[in-house]
């Protein structure tokens, strides 16, 4: 998962109807978060642009890797947002 140029964060992809219905929205802590829990993952880069986006990264740090449950919710929202 990338959050390159903040594509999956960018409030355009979150068109009426995308996100499936009570499902709350990812932030950049999220994103991160869910890599981190990614075993292929050996590396997770991050290149703040403001301090929101080392707000996030550090939050991701502080909260760790998703649990299972919030892993099966990302991978609904990531489903409904990119249509699979």
């Amino acid at each position: 998962m990338t959050t390159s140029g903040q594509s999956a964060l960018n409030p355009r992809r979150w068109f009426t109807g995308s996100i499936p219905k009570g499902e709350p929205k990812p932030t950049g802590a999220d994103c991160y978060r869910f890599v981190l829990a990614q075993p292929d993952v050996d590396v997770c880069l991050t290149g703040p642009s403001s301090a929101q986006h080392v707000d996030d990264a550090l939050e991701a740090l502080r909260r760790g890797p998703m649990t299972v449950e919030e892993l099966e919710w990302m991978r609904r929202v990531g489903r409904a947002v990119y249509g699979k």
